[in-house]
């Protein structure tokens, strides 16, 4: 699955979750479905694809740029640590 697939079908989980009407339609978490803020990241495995070594970036920028046109969630820069 490619990185662009990958985030894609994260966003499209998050939308659908998002818009559950019911509890038990929850896929995911509380804190998944309560989250007021989201880093979008490049998994360090995904590798650059050769023919487009800025493929990576390039789809982290558009995912971000859809998540703040839709207005749902804060865009943040770093990971916060929690301490559990």
């Amino acid at each position: 699955m490619s990185l662009r697939s990958a985030l894609v079908s994260l966003a499209f989980l998050l939308v659908v979750s998002a818009t559950a009407k019911e509890k038990d339609k929850a896929v995911l978490p509380a804190d998944v479905l309560k989250a007021e803020s989201v880093l979008v990241v490049i998994m360090p495995a995904a590798g650059e694809p050769l023919a487009d070594p800025t493929a990576n970036r390039k789809t982290q920028e558009d995912v971000e740029k859809a998540l703040m046109k839709w207005g749902r969630f804060r865009l943040v820069t770093e990971a916060l640590s929690q301490t559990w």
